[in-house]
């Protein structure tokens, strides 16, 4: 049937449309902490210390990115690109919900 593709499209649209640039750096800070806990004990020396470490770069890679997100042309692009994937999420929607009315 003509709904599967139609609204696995829509799916990872709106999946796609979530995943910021500021969402993967903390998704791989909880996935390098993870991997820092897999090797060391949270308890230990070597633990906290990487943790510490670990928090810190993060810290500072996210504050970094935050700064460059404020200025105007980066926020315009930003804004731009919400903007039409909202727009073809739009128009995914109207598809499916046309084939839906036929049935």
């Amino acid at each position: 049937m003509h709904l599967v593709p139609l609204f696995r499209e829509l799916k990872s649209l709106i999946r796609h449309s979530t995943h910021s640039p500021e969402f993967k750096i903390v998704r791989d800070f909880r996935d390098n902490l993870n991997q820092v806990y897999v090797n060391y004990p949270p308890e230990s020396e070597k633990g906290r210390e990487g943790t510490e470490k670990l928090t810190q770069a993060y810290a500072q890679l996210l504050k970094l990115h935050r700064e460059e997100a404020r200025k105007p042309s980066n926020r315009i692009r930003h804004l731009q690109k919400k903007l039409e994937d909202l727009q073809h999420i739009f128009e995914i929607w109207n598809k499916y919900v046309t084939i839906v009315y036929m049935n």
